[in-house]
C-alpha cells in the first residue's frame, strides 16, 4: 500500500511517534468527545502511545492493532497533524477511530486520511469497518456518513472496544473499488 495520499503521508505508529504526536493530539477539544480530557502530561500520551504499539494483550488472540500517524506530505521535515487506528476483529471486521489535530479541522484532511485507511485496511483483508461516537459529535458524525457509513443496531456488530452506552454505531462494507 501506498504510504501517502495527495496532502498525507501515512507511517506506521513507532516509538519516535511517543513524542512528535504529543503536541498535535494533546488539545482537549480532541478528547471533548472520547475521553472527556486531554492526555495530561507528555508521559501519560508516550504510555498510550507506546501501549498502542505492543498491541493486544495475549488474552486477546483474535484482534490485530494498525495504528499510523499522519503527517503533512508538503513539509520539508514531517509535521503531524494526528494518527489513524483500527482494531479487527477475526481478520475480516475492524473497528476503526480517527484523531487529527484542530488546526486541521474542516480541511478535508480527516476525509482524505480515512478513504486512505480504508484502502489500506482492505488491502489487509478487511470487509467491514465499524465506528462508535456520541451522538453529540456532529463532526465525526458527518464525516461517517460523507464516507459511506450508516447508522447500525449494535446488536449486529462484533465486541467494540470503544462503545460507551449511548454511543451510535454506524458501519461500512467494503466494495472493490470503493474506498
Amino acid at each position: 500500500m501506498i504510504p501517502y495520499s495527495a496532502r498525507l503521508i501515512y507511517e506506521s505508529l513507532g516509538t519516535e511517534h511517543a513524542t512528535t504526536l504529543f503536541d498535535a493530539l494533546s488539545s482537549p477539544e480532541i478528547y471533548e468527545h472520547i475521553m472527556g480530557d486531554a492526555p495530561l502530561t507528555a508521559a501519560s500520551f508516550s504510555a498510550d502511545i507506546l501501549a498502542r504499539i505492543a498491541g493486544p494483550p495475549a488474552s486477546q488472540p483474535d484482534e490485530q492493532w494498525f495504528n499510523v500517524a499522519i503527517a503533512l506530505r508538503d513539509t520539508v521535515a514531517p509535521r503531524y497533524i494526528g494518527r489513524l487506528e483500527a482494531t479487527s476483529y477475526y481478520g475480516t471486521s475492524a473497528e476503526v477511530a480517527y484523531l487529527l489535530s484542530p488546526e486541521f479541522w474542516r480541511q478535508g484532511y480527516a476525509f482524505e486520511a480515512m478513504a486512505w485507511w480504508h484502502a489500506h485496511l482492505r488491502a489487509a483483508g478487511v470487509k467491514e469497518l465499524w465506528a462508535c461516537v456520541t451522538p453529540t459529535n456532529t463532526r465525526s458524525i458527518t464525516l461517517l456518513q460523507r464516507l459511506g457509513y450508516s447508522v447500525a443496531d449494535l446488536s449486529q456488530a462484533p465486541k467494540l472496544a470503544s462503545y460507551d452506552a449511548g454511543d451510535w454505531v454506524f458501519h461500512f462494507v467494503m466494495r472493490r473499488g470503493v474506498m
